[in-house]
């Protein structure tokens, strides 16, 4: 339920781990690393402002962030994530 977890979790500073599924950059430049998901919710993009951490990253490892949770937009969105492992 979206507006469910919205109400639970938008807002709220969050750790996740999991595997990096994807490395990249928004349209606007921003890089972010997607973490799987399972059959039950869908990845978790999470926005990291320092580009050199994310440059150090590689697909298939495992990794643990804090971010602040935005919600739900295809993925569940974590902004101003640091790498926490």
């Amino acid at each position: 339920n979206e507006i469910a977890a919205d109400e639970t979790y938008k807002g709220k500073v969050l750790q996740v781990s999991g595997t990096i599924r994807d490395i990249g950059n928004d349209l606007l430049d921003n890089a972010y690393i997607t973490i799987a998901g399972d059959q039950y919710f869908g990845d978790v993009q999470c926005f990291i402002a320092d580009k050199s951490v994310v440059a150090n990253l590689r697909k298939g490892a495992r990794i643990t962030v804090k971010g602040e949770c935005d919600g739900l937009l295809m993925n569940v969105i974590l902004q101003r994530t640091i790498v926490v492992e």
